[in-house]
């Protein structure tokens, strides 16, 4: 490329700039220049001759595709993936596009969605989730601007285990990839009473980053009975069950039933974007 630009500053002045036809022509003339500028750079750097570059300059164009093929047909697929974020259901730990408040409570910055797929209807804009006490409820001060949404890694070769967030194709629609949060594990029971979640009838304390988080059992508009005490969600050998960190805002396991093995794209580790995010998760 440098060889191309260096060769376009000297293209003749009898090239009419609005013809181009003679300006294709005239590029495609600079390529010759292009490998030669570039096999002298790669001469002067590994100090070695113009025949030994240009097979240098050859086997790194052969890496290339093949470069290219590994990380569409290996680790795109089986090893590791990422993904942008698609709602606010997992705030404040995992962000969709939002927006930031106050919360009336503690002062912490708070998280208001923006109306994006995978969530429960329309949001309510009143409504956040504090980044600080993790309480959600009414919002104060909400700015107008759209915050950008997290980028993340998902690693394919690790089994969920308990807490961690995964991103998994919907149940009820295969082209649309969730990011949840494991709390069922195969073989469990699961129900959600006072605010808490229950494993085979016992209260289950959260990470200490999650302190705070409460879920709700069930909300408008599913009617359905989401798992109590007396019917409780059994999963089966290959099955999981996913909850949303923003219990109020999320489409999850209490209204579409477990996560099948099958589904689960992989164990989200990393997120890189924002940097003022970046966070390693497991």
């Amino acid at each position: 490329m440098l060889g191309l630009f260096a060769g376009s500053l000297m293209l003749p002045p009898i090239l009419d700039p609005g013809n181009e036809v003679l300006k294709l022509v005239a590029l495609l003339a600079l390529i010759p220049a292009e490998l030669f500028v570039t096999c002298l750079i790669i001469k002067f750097c590994l100090k070695c001759s113009l025949s030994r570059a240009i097979g240098a300059w050859v086997i790194s164009w052969l890496a290339v595709p093949v470069l290219l093929a590994l990380l569409l047909f290996v680790v795109r697929p089986f090893v590791a993936e990422r993904f942008i974020v698609p709602s606010n259901s997992m705030s404040p730990i995992v962000l969709g596009w939002h927006h930031i408040g106050i919360c009336p409570n503690c002062g912490g910055i708070m998280i208001s969605s923006v109306n994006t797929p995978g969530e429960l209807g329309s949001p309510d804009l009143d409504r956040g989730i504090c980044t600080v006490c993790m309480q959600a409820g009414p919002i104060k001060d909400v700015s107008t601007k759209v915050e950008e949404a997290d980028r993340i890694v998902v690693n394919k070769l690790m089994t969920p285990v308990r807490w961690d967030i995964i991103a998994f194709r919907s149940p009820t629609d295969h082209d649309y990839i969730y990011i949840k949060r494991v709390v069922g594990l195969p073989g469990e029971t699961v129900f959600i009473e006072d605010d808490a979640i229950f494993i085979n009838d016992e209260r289950q304390t959260p990470p200490g980053s999650l302190s705070g988080l409460k879920y709700t059992r069930n909300r408008q508009p599913y009617q359905q009975p989401a798992g109590n005490r007396r019917d409780p969600f059994r999963l089966g050998e290959n099955e999981y069950f996913s909850l949303g960190d923003f219990s109020e805002m999320s489409s999850d396991s209490r209204h579409w039933g477990p996560v099948p093995r099958r589904n689960i794209e992989g164990v989200v580790t990393l997120r890189y974007w924002p940097p003022s995010r970046w966070h390693i998760f497991r």
